[in-house]
Formats: structure tokens, C-alpha cells, sequence
């Protein structure tokens, strides 16, 4: 019965150091989840923050500054975020990058300065080089009128836009486990 001796203590080391291997694996994955976590809900801050400046002021929707300002979310997005979330941030980029293709086709093939009707080009005889005279000044002003009523026409509700945007904060409260909030705050407005 000696080898018992020597088996039971060195079993129970053995047993001890894998609970204690198990036991900090998962304490550092739990770590780990939670740094994640503190990093999606920092995201989710600074995102909807971004878009509720469009819910403000619907019409910065033609703003190529701002799209792209939201597009700079796209990598972190994709790192961390869940693909529900993913699909709803998606969903209104594309929202937004269409709105702003639909304007930026209008504004150019409208824009007298991309116009060839509008240029005068004089050669100098002495040294060859060509000058570019621009002649549509006076197009320019009917140009930014035109424009502007294009997007008075064109911007998208306050309601369509806060529709997409709920959609995405919707996505990350759920993904960081506050989505009982809107479902409360839903029902005591009876919305």
C-alpha cells in the first residue's frame, strides 16, 4: 500500500493544477469578454452620437463630411459588433451613400463649372501655354438655386431617417443587453 502513498498525493496535485489551469482560462476569457464589451458599448456611444446628428439636422444627409465620418465606423463595426448590428449600420450607410449619389449626379450634370460650354481657351503665341477663362459666372447663381431646391425636394423625413437609425440603436442595446430599456420606454408611450 505505499505506492497508494505516493499515487493519491501527486493524483490530487495533478487534479489541483488542472482546476487551477481551467479555473484561470476562464477567469481570462471573462476578462477578455468584458474589455470587449466596455469597448462595444464606447463604440455604440460615439456611433449613435454621429447619428442622431442626423435625426437633428436631416439635411446634412447631402454632406459628403459626414458620410464619410460615418463610414470611419466601419472597421470597428466589423470587429466588434454583432452581424445584426452590422446589417442595420449597413443598411443606413447605404441609406445615406444612395441619397448622396442620387444629389452628387444631379449637382454635376447641373454644375457650370463641369460644363465645356462655359470655358474659353486662348493660346499665348509667344511661350504655347493655354489659358482657361471660365464664362459661367452668371450660370452659378441659378446653379446654387437649383440645388438647393433639389434638396429641399429630395431630403428623406425626419421620420424615414429616425426609422433607420432606431433600427441600428435598437441592434446595439440589444447586443450589450439594454434592449429592455426601449421595449419599456416603447409601451409607457403606447408607441
Amino acid at each position: 500500500m505505499e505506492y497508494l502513498d505516493i499515487w493519491i498525493p501527486s493524483a490530487v496535485s495533478v487534479l489541483g493544477f488542472a482546476v487551477t489551469i481551467y479555473t484561470v482560462n476562464r477567469k481570462i476569457s471573462s476578462i477578455s469578454k468584458e474589455r470587449i464589451k466596455g469597448e462595444r458599448q464606447d463604440l455604440y456611444i460615439e456611433l449613435y452620437s454621429q447619428l442622431e446628428e442626423l435625426i437633428k439636422d436631416n439635411s446634412i444627409i447631402f454632406d459628403k463630411v459626414y458620410f464619410d465620418s460615418l463610414s470611419a465606423f466601419q472597421g470597428k463595426i466589423k470587429l466588434i459588433a454583432t452581424n445584426e448590428v452590422i446589417i442595420a449600420f449597413r443598411d443606413v450607410l447605404n441609406f445615406i451613400f444612395s441619397k448622396q449619389k442620387e444629389f452628387e449626379e444631379f449637382a454635376n450634370s447641373n454644375d457650370p463649372e463641369m460644363d465645356s460650354r462655359y470655358y474659353e481657351y486662348i493660346e499665348n503665341e509667344t511661350n504655347g501655354e493655354v489659358a482657361e477663362i471660365f464664362h459661367g459666372y452668371n450660370e452659378m447663381e441659378k446653379y446654387q438655386a437649383l440645388v438647393l431646391e433639389y434638396k429641399q425636394e429630395n431630403i428623406p423625413s425626419k421620420k424615414e431617417i429616425k426609422d433607420k437609425v432606431t433600427s441600428v440603436l435598437n441592434e446595439m442595446r440589444k447586443d450589450i443587453g439594454n434592449d429592455f430599456y426601449f421595449e419599456g420606454r416603447a409601451n409607457n408611450n403606447g408607441e
